[in-house]
């Protein structure tokens, strides 16, 4: 619930929670109990953190007077890689350093022994043991 400031006739100004709802009727002052009309005051901003009331003050700037942006202002060649530049930049090529060997052999998965897809079966290692319904070529 938000808090709102009220002014009893009889005691002064005082600050009471408050629903939404219920902001603009009158509020019963604590002191002497009296109804007491609710006033408007400034926001208390020295408890809002810097750095939110900073970005307060540029939201409003920018709401009536928004900065218009002039886009790059450094000259040609400054070297910010914005601008466009008037150097010649180098540029070498990597030759080859060879091709990626293929084997003629086609497999479902690289590494994968056995039927591949064209039908014809895959020689087994000697060192792993054949199972029932490969064959060895």
């Amino acid at each position: 619930m938000p808090l709102y400031d009220y002014e009893c006739q009889e005691c002064g100004p005082f600050v009471a929670f408050s629903s939404i709802e219920e902001r603009s009727a009158p509020s019963f002052c604590p002191d002497c109990g009296r109804t007491s009309r609710r006033v408007i005051s400034a926001p208390n901003l020295c408890l809002m953190a810097s750095g939110t009331r900073k970005a307060h003050a540029v939201n409003e700037r920018s709401q009536h007077a928004p900065r218009v942006s002039r886009g790059h202002q450094c000259s040609a060649g400054c070297g910010c890689g914005t601008g466009t530049s008037s150097k010649k930049v180098a540029t070498t090529t990597i030759p080859k350093l060879g091709r990626f060997q293929t084997s003629s052999r086609k497999s479902p998965r690289p590494g994968c022994w056995g039927t591949s897809r064209n039908g014809s079966t895959a020689k087994f290692p000697s060192s792993i043991p054949q199972q029932k319904g490969f064959s060895a070529i």
